[in-house]
């Protein structure tokens, strides 16, 4: 299991709302052993403040009563209350989940990512993918030209920047406090 489409779906929104077949088993919430992705996503969990919503029952079940398991949960961000619900309704090895969310209580949400811009890929890239003079003859080429340039810029900026979770909450600093360290880097240049 790879956490990296976690980060990028779970950094850029205030509430996220996850949920499906992890294939991840821990003792948080499953019945049973875990398995390789358990680590993986309970560490994530952990590490980025977030939390799992699962079903006290088994939302899988096997011929072996040992291996019956809940792969099915909910992973959730700032959403103030759910739960889960496995519902025995068909004939099958697995139970479908039924989740209620709360939405209306909305929690504060801290600043939960860093994003790292390589600026000298950032020009290496935008000189190569960006034509330097397009040819404008009218006012529709204007339009065309700037939706281009937007475009690639927007693009060359996801190409050559990184998305960190951070694991800590920035406060603001005052205005004072930061004017002084605007002035100490201006200095330094």
């Amino acid at each position: 299991m790879d956490t990296a489409e976690l980060n990028r779906i779970f950094c850029s929104n205030s509430q996220v709302i996850c949920f499906g077949d992890f294939n991840a088993k821990h003792s948080s919430w499953n019945i049973g052993r875990s398995n390789r992705n358990e680590p993986i996503i309970y560490d994530w969990v952990d590490r980025n403040n977030i939390s799992i919503i699962a079903p006290l029952q088994p939302t899988y079940f096997s011929d072996s009563h040992n291996s019956n398991a809940t792969l099915d949960f909910a992973v959730i961000k700032n959403i103030s209350s759910a739960e889960a619900i496995a519902l025995n309704a068909l004939p099958s090895d697995y139970n479908p989940v039924w989740y209620e969310f709360l939405l209306s209580n909305v929690l504060p949400i801290p600043l939960r990512s860093l994003t790292i811009t390589n600026w000298s890929r950032f020009q290496e890239i935008i000189s190569r993918t960006i034509p330097s003079n397009p040819s404008i003859n009218n006012i529709r080429d204007i339009e065309e030209a700037i939706a281009k340039l937007e475009c690639g810029i927007n693009t060359t900026i996801s190409l050559s920047s990184k998305i960190r979770s951070m694991n800590t909450i920035h406060l603001k600093l005052p205005p004072f406090i930061t004017n002084q360290i605007t002035c100490r880097n201006s200095r330094i240049q």
